[in-house]
């Protein structure tokens, strides 16, 4: 589930949409642990995939419609009955599947709320996908729609035992899966071995339902054109792998033109608690944010669909306004923002303590992001970096959330290194730090955390950060003065270390800027004044060895190769005066010509 900015680029002057533009397609990314995600490398074949997590394992999640009798599988292994698959449309919160089976036309859309200014919605780790569904034929058609899901988000080893219940919470039918040894703060494969997952609907007489029945039985009671469901829970615990026990709704719609509201299923994964926090000799449980606003987990499913109307509205105007503002960019750069969301706050955790007397203290708020695609590390430095342009347009708060673990541990008697950590360990959800020498990308993090950590306080207008950790951010600054512009044995994030490296050096010395101007505003001028003209002369120097021309060459004095000067974003973001508006226009220009 990577992909390169090169790859991005050259789809993107294709003319693709977004929706053309991932090899997978998001469906619920709700947090570190529900990332569920659809194969969409052949589209023909979008409707006969199963939904996965995005490490490739399937999360044995199935859905079917039912017209007139005919049973089209839409989401699921292959089935020789299938709905063509018309258009496919990705929104920052909403990914939409349009289908047409028999006489009727549905849309199967995956919400994936968005609020990042509340952190009780943001931090809910529930989804929602819900149908609407219309005749093409203006007559009335006998429809039925079908969902279930295994215990396979649940865990990778498909010998352990799952458990299951079924309740009727006042309106609402509630499933709910987990394993019957849970074990607490546990990855297998990137997968959490303490979640619960949750399956429900708001009862109605149109709903049926079944759990712990064997997958193969149960679906073939729709197959086979079944109306409804027994109702029945199966009471024995078993294997995964062993007749697998789905928890699965049938609606049966009846004779319809079109639904008159849309079919709503809510699904979750929640754990409690969320994170293991290892700091200064003590040890942590942190909870997920939202369980200041709620007292038990029937009452956040029955909040989560009594306000799905909002929910879908408040999405609805979100993605207008986010794609409006990115359409005033480009409408290419609008389709990267509707792939780049979902992900971006699908890596945190939002996260709060207990109190003495057992309160949660949303006074003390930390969020914990991790390393979606590639490893289980913790508060990944250049990751928080590069997610930076979309925490600071929508809560720039969240930025400071994100920083504060990572500065409150190396400010702390554990960590020994002269130079910023890329991360907080490599055990998500254990946040244990990370000590380990990792000299080659020192200059990358230390500027990464000076130029976060002063764009926080400027976007967000709080610098109580700066103050509290100003003297380890000027440790970081006084190491970068003595290797800005000699880069042997130091590379960047994407791994080059060539020891004259322009935009590295550019980085470095926009590092120093940046704590110029953190000393400006603690009111340390002595500081300022040093690390501004320190700033400064090494500019002076860097623009003779790298601007040649009117653009920056990607290493000092080899005039044949240029770059992508991807670090000018951090002089524009703090407001640099170092760039001059005469060679930062003629890079642009030059940069422009190249693409």
């Amino acid at each position: 589930m990577h992909w390169t900015i090169c790859s991005f680029a050259l789809a993107l002057l294709a003319g693709l949409a977004a929706s053309q533009l991932l090899s997978e397609l998001p469906l619920i990314v709700k947090s570190p642990y529900m990332q569920y995600w659809i194969d969409a490398s052949n589209v023909s074949l979008l409707n006969g995939t199963r939904p996965k997590f995005w490490t490739g394992r399937t999360i044995g999640w199935t859905s079917y419609i039912q017209v007139d009798g005919t049973a089209y599988k839409w989401s699921g292994n292959s089935w020789p009955t299938r709905p063509n698959l018309t258009t496919t449309m990705v929104t920052p919160t909403r990914t939409i599947f349009s289908f047409v089976a028999g006489a009727m036309a549905f849309n199967a859309t995956y919400l994936s709320p968005l609020d990042p200014t509340d952190l009780v919605r943001q931090s809910l780790p529930f989804g929602y996908l819900y149908l609407d569904a219309w005749s093409l034929d203006g007559n009335v058609h006998a429809v039925r729609f079908y969902f279930d899901t295994t215990g396979e988000p649940l865990t990778a080893d498909i010998n352990d035992e799952v458990q299951w219940s079924t309740a009727q919470i006042g309106n609402i039918l509630r499933h709910s899966m987990h394993l019957t040894t849970m074990q607490l703060m546990t990855e297998d494969a990137d997968i959490a071995k303490d979640s619960t997952l949750y399956f429900a609907m708001e009862n109605s007489p149109d709903i049926s339902w079944q759990s712990g029945g064997n997958e193969a039985d149960v679906r073939h009671i729709f197959e086979a054109g079944g109306s409804s469901l027994p109702d029945t829970m199966d009471t024995n615990p078993r294997i995964t792998i062993d007749a697998k026990p789905v928890l699965s709704f049938l609606v049966d719609l009846g004779n319809i033109t079109q639904t008159n509201k849309s079919v709503c299923l809510v699904t979750g994964l929640v754990r409690d608690p969320v994170i293991q926090y290892i700091t200064s000799g003590s040890t942590q449980v942190r909870s997920s944010y939202y369980w200041s606003a709620y007292n038990t987990i029937d009452d956040i499913i029955q909040d989560v669909i009594a306000k799905f109307d909002d929910v879908r509205s408040k999405a609805i105007d979100f993605d207008s306004k986010i794609l409006a503002d990115g359409d005033a960019i480009s409408s290419k750069y609008s389709d990267l923002i509707s792939i780049s969301l979902r992900m971006v706050f699908g890596t945190m955790d939002i996260t709060i303590p207990k109190s003495g007397d057992g309160t949660l203290d949303t006074s003390d708020v930390k969020i914990f992001m991790k390393d979606i695609g590639s490893s289980s590390r913790v508060n990944p430095v250049e990751v928080i970096y590069a997610a930076l342009p979309a925490i600071l347009y929508f809560n720039s708060t969240l930025a400071g959330s994100l920083l504060e673990p990572l500065l409150e541990y190396q400010n702390s008697s554990s960590y020994k290194n002269a130079y910023a950590a890329p991360d907080l360990g490599i055990a998500y959800p254990k946040v244990v730090g990370n000590s380990s020498d990792t000299t080659e990308l020192a200059l990358e993090n230390c500027c990464n955390m000076l130029i976060m950590t002063l764009a926080h306080a400027l976007k967000s207008g709080d610098g109580s950060l700066l103050y509290r950790y100003y003297n380890l951010l000027k440790e970081w600054a006084d190491y970068l003065e003595k290797i800005t512009l000699d880069l042997e044995g130091y590379a960047s994030t994407d791994r080059e270390n060539n020891r004259n490296l322009s935009n590295l050096a550019l980085k470095g010395i926009l590092g120093l800027d940046a704590m110029g101007k953190i000393s400006n505003v603690t009111g340390n001028s002595a500081d300022a004044s040093h690390y501004e003209s320190q700033a400064q002369d090494y500019y002076n120097q860097w623009e003779n060895l790298a601007v040649y021309l009117g653009h920056i060459t990607s290493v000092y004095g080899d005039t044949s190769n240029w770059g992508l000067v991807y670090n000018l974003y951090a002089a524009k973001l703090l407001g640099s005066n170092l760039i001059s508006d005469q060679v930062r226009m003629e890079i642009y220009q030059f940069v422009e010509l190249k693409c």
